[in-house]
């Protein structure tokens, strides 16, 4: 579990802002760096750029920094020695994978079936 693991969202670029685009895919809209003017791209998420928090704590879209949200169900969970990779449905073919710390996700409660907030 070394390697930092990456979630394809295939979307279609809906609005534009200078260098970013709305993008939408079959989890809901990701605002996301386009660098063409295709309108048919791939979002691609790292692992270790997911934070989870559970859905009463999440901060309201304006309250933070984070560009983008993503509601989910933990569908899986791989341990290591330090860190934890978690699976979630978010409604997509894909699933997103997320690379947490273990102290992490025993603080937050998090196991297969618990709803999250990516």
């Amino acid at each position: 579990m070394t390697d930092a693991a990456v979630t394809v969202l295939d979307g279609k670029v809906v609005e534009r802002r200078g260098e970013l685009g709305v993008v939408e895919t079959a989890a809901g809209r990701f605002l996301a760096l386009v660098v063409s003017e295709t309108d048919a791209v791939e979002v691609a998420i790292r692992a270790d750029a997911i934070t989870l928090t559970a859905p009463e704590d999440a901060p309201p879209a304006d309250e933070t920094s984070a560009q983008n949200h993503a509601s989910g169900v933990i569908r899986d969970v791989e341990t290591g020695e330090s860190i934890v990779q978690v699976t979630l449905d978010i409604g997509a073919e894909a699933p997103l994978r997320a690379t947490i710390t273990s102290s992490s996700y025993e603080r937050l409660g998090l196991a297969p079936g618990r709803e999250t907030v990516a």
